[in-house]
């Protein structure tokens, strides 16, 4: 399995987020993630500071009193964790930061062909169903992605670009179809001098066939042609073959790992499995 998964912002667009504590250069936001099983809590921050532990327990306060049993925060740095680390919450997962340049003079990727042969184009909202069905079969369940979810990912910049891997039958086999049209998808992230690749999966039954590399290049080779001059992708520290596929890319790992927290509001401690 391949997984992006960024930017740390990634939840709720800015405009659908409510303020549950905290002020000014340190607020606390609820977003949610929008899975395929309805959308789940999530807090986000906002601002060039971390939240007061005061501010923490202020916002796990008003989500107990909306009813809600757990919670999970966005991917914080360990300065922005520590606050919610003193309040009770625990590591859901570690992710590892990884960036390329993709300015002027970098290096765009050798081409490889994939197998089955692919066409790598852009689409619009029409298509987030289809895509969706495939993040679920690409990721796992718990981090998958509703239709709404592929639209929160791309609404997360402002600027981006959802490209599609769809299947096209041999030249001499025409009337062929293969088992799905839709065989992978990459979501492109711009804002400003900063590229994020926010999304990459590959339906299960088509990896280690070309098809996740032929979509980071083409990833690659937008953000070149972007305002962005540098590149970023997170993925689980657990993830090997992802780590390797980005290093394979051009990707260099950056500093310690992104923390991605939890917490049980009934019982008011981190929960044990993740799930």
């Amino acid at each position: 399995m391949l997984a992006a998964k960024g930017p740390p912002g990634s939840g709720s667009a800015p405009e659908d987020r409510m303020a549950l504590a905290g002020s000014g250069e340190a607020t606390i936001d609820l977003s949610y993630w929008r899975g395929p099983h309805g959308p789940r809590p999530l807090l986000a921050l906002r601002g060039a500071s971390p939240p007061s532990a005061d501010a923490v327990s202020e916002a796990v306060g008003r989500l107990a009193a909306m009813g809600l049993d757990r919670v999970f925060t966005e991917a914080l740095d360990e300065e922005a964790a520590l606050p919610f680390l003193q309040a009770g919450f625990s590591v859901a997962e570690e992710l590892v930061v990884l960036k390329r340049s993709v300015g002027r003079f970098s290096r765009v990727p050798r081409e490889r062909p994939a197998k089955p042969p692919a066409r790598i184009v852009s689409v619009d909202q029409n298509r987030y169903p289809e895509i969706s069905d495939l993040d679920r079969r690409a990721f796992p369940e718990f981090w998958s992605l509703a239709p709404e979810g592929i639209e929160d990912a791309v609404r997360a910049t402002r600027s981006a670009v959802v490209l599609v891997a769809e299947g096209m039958a041999p030249a001499r086999e025409p009337h062929r179809p293969l088992e799905g049209p839709l065989l992978g998808y990459a979501i492109l992230g711009i804002e400003g001098r900063t590229a994020y690749l926010q999304r990459l999966g590959v339906d299960p039954r088509w990896q280690r066939r070309g098809l996740g590399r032929a979509l980071a290049t083409s990833v690659i080779r937008l953000a070149r042609k972007s305002t962005a001059s540098m590149l970023w992708v997170n993925t689980p520290t657990t993830n090997l073959g992802a780590l390797a596929f980005y290093r394979s890319l051009g990707f260099a790992p950056l500093g310690r790992p992104l923390l991605v927290l939890h917490m049980d509001l009934v019982s008011g401690s981190g929960l044990g499995d993740g799930s």
